[in-house]
């Protein structure tokens, strides 16, 4: 009887450390492709952002284009050129 209770000690001992192998194999292969995928999407959200705000500014200087186009183009107009000499006057100079 002994012998038997000693044989299923050994086989529940080895359960558990083939167990405890099976769960460090499971955790490894859960953890090492999550490291690399969490990068990339650290990296696509990064990319995301620097897209948005580059946005914003490219939007700001068009509209600060538009506003000196609006002062500017109209006192061009207003230029006096003399052929003679290739110079250009603002009126009443």
């Amino acid at each position: 009887m002994l012998r038997v209770l000693h044989l299923m000690k050994g086989k529940v001992k080895k359960r558990k450390s083939n167990s405890f192998w099976l769960f460090a194999i499971g955790e490894f292969v859960l953890v090492f492709p999550g490291i690399p995928i969490a990068l990339q999407v650290d990296n696509w959200n990064q990319d995301r952002q620097e897209r948005k705000l580059e946005e914003v500014l490219l939007l700001e200087d068009t509209n600060k284009l538009i506003r000196y186009e609006t002062i500017l183009v109209p006192s061009l107009f207003n230029l006096t050129c003399s052929a003679d000499h290739g110079l250009c006057l603002w009126p009443g100079i």
